[in-house]
C-alpha cells in the first residue's frame, strides 16, 4: 500500500485525502492538466502517468484543461470528488501566480494538499536561427532599434511571462507579450514565424532541441 501511495502522490497534487481501503486504487484514475496538450506540463504528466499506470495496474486518464495560466483548470481539479481518483500534475503552482498579477481570487491553502514533485522546471527562451539576436544582450540591442517590434511568445506561464517583462524593463525596452494555452501552440507560432522568441520550459521539443545542440 505505502508503495502504490508514493507511487500516486509523485504525480504532484492530490485533491483530498486517498481511501484507507486495501483493493485502492480500483478503477482508474484521473490525471487533469491544467495546460493545453504538447507543452511541458503536459508530455511530462503523460510519461509520468505511463509509469505509474503499468506500476499500479490502473489507468491514469489524462484530461486537459487549459488557458487562463492553470487557473481555470485547477479550479475545475478542486471541484472534483475528494475520494482519492483525481490528481492535478504539472506546474500546478503557476496558477497561484498567476492569481495575484491578473487579480484573481486567491486559494484557501487550507483546502490543498502538495505532497509531491516529479522533475525540477528550468525555462529557457528560444528564437529562429535565422533571427540576427543569438543571445538575451542581442535581443535587447534589436529591442531597442526596432520598439513594439519584436513579440515574445510564453507556454502558458504567468512566471515566465512576468519575469521577461520585468527583465525588459530593467533593460529600458518593451516586448510585446502572448500568452498561449501551453508550449506546444507557442513552439508552433515560432516555427511558423508568427512571433520573435518563446519562453519554453523543461520537457518541451524546444527544451530537448536546445540541449542536443549545447
Amino acid at each position: 500500500m505505502k508503495k502504490i501511495l508514493g507511487l500516486i502522490l509523485a504525480v504532484g497534487l492530490m485533491l483530498g485525502a486517498l481511501p484507507a481501503r486495501a483493493e485502492y486504487p480500483d478503477k482508474a484514475i484521473t490525471c487533469i492538466v491544467p495546460f493545453a496538450p504538447g507543452g511541458a506540463a503536459d508530455i511530462t504528466v503523460r510519461m509520468v502517468a505511463d509509469y505509474l499506470s503499468k506500476e499500479i495496474g490502473q489507468p491514469l486518464v489524462i484530461v486537459n484543461k487549459g488557458g487562463g495560466s492553470g487557473i481555470p483548470g485547477l479550479n475545475f481539479g478542486l471541484k472534483a470528488r475528494p475520494d482519492g481518483y483525481t490528481v492535478l500534475g504539472g506546474s500546478i503552482g503557476n496558477a497561484f501566480v498567476a492569481t495575484y498579477f491578473l487579480g484573481a481570487p486567491a486559494y484557501d491553502m487550507d483546502k490543498i494538499a502538495f505532497v509531491g514533485a516529479y522533475m525540477p522546471h528550468d525555462r529557457l527562451l528560444l528564437t529562429r536561427p535565422d533571427k540576427p539576436y543569438k543571445t538575451w544582450q542581442e535581443l535587447v540591442e534589436y529591442a531597442r532599434t526596432h520598439p513594439g517590434e519584436v513579440a515574445i511568445g510564453h507556454g502558458a506561464s504567468q512566471e515566465g511571462l512576468e519575469v521577461v517583462k520585468a527583465a525588459g524593463i530593467k533593460e529600458g525596452v518593451s516586448f510585446n507579450q502572448v500568452m498561449y494555452k501551453s508550449g506546444g501552440p507557442a513552439t508552433a507560432d515560432l516555427l511558423g514565424d508568427h512571433i520573435d522568441v518563446c519562453d519554453l520550459g523543461t520537457g518541451t521539443a524546444g527544451f530537448q532541441a536546445d540541449r542536443k545542440s549545447t
